[in-house]
């Protein structure tokens, strides 16, 4: 789509006499260009929306200034048609030139001149459209920048609340701090039983707070002020104690709310401790908070009480109620007690009771790995150089790299003599490594463009994915959908390389597909039908055997390499797919052609183990992030050596060479698998920084303890979201993914549309704004994944692709065939709503998105 900025009218120019009354020349103002003059933003916010690599050029329209003072405005305005050349071209008063992404004049290659004033009626409707979405992105931002400062004049509010207990504790002023508990609206309390001197024995939550936030915000202060006032009650014969003060205050404000009338203190003997008392909340919470773990209190030092309430537990009783069921039914959720004993310390300081819900995005890092790393940073003789040296800070750099190879290495299961660790900044560079450093092979020499362009697109209509069909040709193209729909997709008889890949794969893995068309090879994407269908399906005619793929690793490197790439649990709705995959693909190779295999785990390595010993992919992309949250910007791949001998990158740089000459770019390049894919120093600080990650895990249980905790959660939620209903009995929810057939083959990820009572679905947009205002971190949108999501949403990829040539929308409009066998219109949303779930998620997370949704969307 083009995007058309128009200059507004420009202002006549002075007046003759208004310049000759001035005694100082004019100074000439600096002419500012059409979309300076009307863009009323920031210049960032400019550099995002028309940010390189877009579709779009922009036209701008100069209109020059007068050429002396004597000019007028009419002077300078010539007739259509005059001085513009033949066919009424631009005039000298208006001049039209092609502006790129970068702000810079000149046409795109193959484009005609812009000079005839018709072509301004073809691009009317582009410049209205790229105007209103310029207009709209700038308004979104905005918003944006304003929701930030309002949170972060909420944190800074309460932090002087915090600091204002603290004070008030180190002083010992327990009645200020009473007066501070003052119950919130419609919110009330009772203490039963009475105390014991130190802290509350039982205490019973008649209404919860309204907001869990406004219970949140008081939580660190007020635990930190009781925690220092020297008693909670008061024993027979004191002074009035601080429990009846509270309970004076909270009455009194209790009775001015309901119409400003006082209320009677309730307990006659302040002395005496009360065996019912109303407190306000913030008291409760922190007594609460002491009530809450009296194992905690009795433990020796240093121990971790078993399952303590959290924090945030007591503004919900039915969160309290709730999680003991659940506890008593998932013994191995938590890690055994160490993830309520240990969250606050770790998360909870910085999440300041927001849940997070994202960790297929990303996992959260702990304090603790933050420490580890500051203080191994910091110690004596912590000098780390470059690992491309020979210096003792260079050995220092090398030793750490190689023992986090060797520990990730362990981690996979992965034999150091049969895998190689070739450390990436990302998952996606792993990726990208193995598409630009295979040899594809395309078609002869003897064929022809047509040919050669016709077999480098799945067959089908359209690039559709669906079933397999062995060197046959598709079958009828099925109904509207995004999905197979009774596809069949083509794959090469063996002559050349082919690109055969899930439709559910991530888009980095998609990007391999580019090197793979670029050298002619054939592109083949297939559902899990249809990889099923391929691996039971017979050898190609002619195909020499043996069948099995060690023997065909023998053949050297004149057998021709495929790749069959897909994820171990996609992305977008948690599907785990099987990793016997692997072995039945490489048991098709041949002495003449070799099947290797691409395992994507970037998602399914931080919640599931993956043991390369019992099922070997010839390559691994790996995200350290997602699983460790600390550090960034590493990735792996993991790289099976006979298949490493294979790869032949193009590009060498610093430590992926022995030797090179500047003089004809001449290198001779390390083997793959031992430094060759490796150009340039590692991120030697944060690879070594992996240790406190893995130190973690293992503290965790290991990844099959993290399997388990994952799981407990997922099994608990499902069916609550599944049966979330509007009172008219209508789903609340469209949820995707193989949630129905158990741990097995589904992750801890819930990706869902909202829909409303008469089934139209709710923006994604504005489920994630409700969410985040209630403190939910989600995702929405497609997920990086269009595979998976246009074929769960139902849009075709031909409607995507005109879909996104208008910019983005939160729904599409398509024509779909009605119970009747006539087309009629259907609005279907672009995007879906994902919550993923990862080693240090709680079980107050899940519980906080049900009744988030219910709340916001069933009444």
């Amino acid at each position: 789509m083009a995007a058309v900025a128009v200059e507004m009218p420009a202002a006549p120019p002075a007046a003759p006499d208004a310049v000759a009354a001035d005694s100082k020349p004019a100074k000439p103002k600096k002419k500012k260009t059409a979309f300076a003059q009307r863009n009323p933003f920031a210049e960032e916010d400019v550099a995002q929306v028309f940010a390189p690599g877009r579709l779009y050029f922009l036209y701008r329209h100069d209109k020059p200034e007068p050429s002396d003072s004597s000019s007028t405005a009419g002077d300078a305005a010539a007739a259509p048609g005059e001085g513009g050349g033949e066919g009424g071209g631009a005039t000298d008063a208006e001049q039209i030139v092609w502006v790129n992404e970068a702000g810079e004049e000149g046409a795109p290659e193959g484009a005609a001149p812009p000079g005839r004033r018709s072509r301004l009626a073809e691009h009317e409707a582009a410049a209205v459209a790229a105007a209103q979405h310029v207009v709209d992105r700038m308004r979104k931002n905005a918003a944006e920048r304003r929701r930030a400062r309002r949170r972060a004049r909420r944190q800074k509010e309460e932090a002087k609340e915090r600091k204002k207990l603290q004070r008030l504790a180190k002083a010992g002023d327990k009645e200020a701090i009473a007066a501070l508990a003052i119950p919130y609206p419609g919110a009330t309390f009772e203490l039963v039983e009475g105390s014991t001197g130190q802290r509350f024995e039982r205490i019973v939550l008649r209404q919860t707070c309204l907001s869990d936030h406004l219970c949140n915000g008081y939580l660190q202060g007020l635990e930190y002020a009781l925690k220092h006032a020297q008693t909670v009650s008061g024993e027979e014969g004191d002074a009035p104690s601080d429990v009846a003060a509270a309970k004076a205050a909270a009455a009194a404000a209790k009775g001015k709310a309901k119409g400003g009338k006082e209320a009677k203190p309730a307990d006659k003997k302040a002395g005496k401790p009360s065996k019912s008392v109303v407190l306000g909340a913030p008291a409760l919470v922190a007594a609460a908070l002491l009530a809450a773990a009296p194992a905690a209190a009795a433990a020796p030092a240093g121990a971790a009480a078993p399952n303590p309430q959290p924090a945030a537990a007591a503004c919900s009783p039915d969160l309290l109620e709730a999680k003991a069921q659940f506890l008593s039914q998932n013994p191995r959720y938590g890690y055994g007690g160490w993830l309520d004993a240990n969250f606050e310390s770790e998360l909870g300081v910085r999440l300041c009771g927001d849940h997070y819900l994202d960790f297929t995005g990303s996992a959260l890092y702990t304090n603790s790995q933050v420490r580890a790393a500051a203080e191994e940073l910091t110690r004596r003789g912590a000098v780390y150089g470059n690992p491309h040296s020979t210096s003792p800070s260079s050995a220092l750099a090398w030793e750490e790299v190689e023992a986090a190879r060797a520990r990730v290495l362990a981690h996979f299961g992965a034999d150091p003599r049969e895998y190689a660790c070739v450390f990436t900044r990302s998952a996606t560079e792993a990726l990208k490594l193995v598409g630009e450093s295979l040899p594809w092979v395309g078609r002869r020499s003897g064929s022809s463009p047509a040919a050669a362009a016709a077999g480098d697109a799945p067959t089908g209509g359209g690039g559709g994915c669906g079933g397999f069909a062995e060197g046959r040709q598709p079958a009828p193209r099925g109904g509207g959908g995004g999905g197979g729909g009774g596809r069949h997709v083509a794959v090469s008889d063996g002559s050349r390389s082919t690109f055969l890949y899930l439709q559910s794969n991530h888009k980095s893995v998609l990007g391999i597909g580019a090197y793979a068309r670029a050298a002619g090879a054939a592109l083949a994407c297939v559902d899990e039908r249809g990889v099923d269908e391929w691996l039971e399906s017979p050898l190609p005619l002619g195909a020499a055997g043996p069948g099995g793929g060690d023997a065909a690793e023998g053949g050297g490197a004149r057998a021709i390499a495929s790749l069959l790439a897909y994820p171990a649990m996609d992305n977008f709705e948690g599907r785990i797919y099987p990793l016997d995959w692997v072995d039945k693909a490489r048991a098709r190779s041949t002495r003449r052609h070799r099947w290797l295999t691409l395992l994507d785990a970037a998602a399914f390595a931080p919640t599931h183990p993956l043991d390369l010993s019992a099922h070997a992919p010839d390559f691994v992309a790996l995200s350290m992030y997602k699983i460790m949250g600390f550090p960034t910007g590493v990735g792996a791949l993991l790289v099976r050596r006979p298949a490493a001998a294979l790869l032949s990158p193009l590009y060498f740089g610093g430590g992926s060479t022995v030797d090179a000459t500047a003089e004809g770019a001449w290198a001779i390049p390390l083997p793959a698998a031992d430094g060759g894919l490796e150009a340039g120093t590692p991120s030697f600080l944060a690879i070594a920084e992996l240790k406190h990650g893995f130190d973690l895990l293992q503290t965790l249980g290991g990844m099959q303890g993290v399997e388990a905790h994952v799981e407990s959660l997922r099994a608990w939620a499902h069916p609550r979201l599944a049966s979330l209903r509007h009172p008219n009995g209508a789903p609340l929810l469209r949820l995707y993914g193989a949630h129905a057939r158990g741990p097995g083959a589904q992750g801890g990820i819930f990706n869902f549309t909202v829909l409303r009572a008469d089934g139209a679905p709710v923006a994604v947009t504005q489920v994630l704004r409700d969410a985040s205002a209630a403190g939910l971190h989600l995702r929405g949108g497609c997920l990086c994944n269009p595979g998976a999501c246009l074929s769960a949403l139902g849009i075709t990829a031909e409607e995507e692709r005109a879909r996104a040539l208008g910019g983005y929308t939160d729904f599409v409009t398509v024509l779909r065939r009605g119970d009747g066998g006539g087309l009629r219109p259907v609005v279907l949303p672009t995007g879906s709503v994902r919550a993923s779930l990862g080693a240090l998620s709680r079980f107050e997370d899940v519980h906080a998105l049900v009744g988030f949704l219910e709340r916001a969307y069933a009444g």
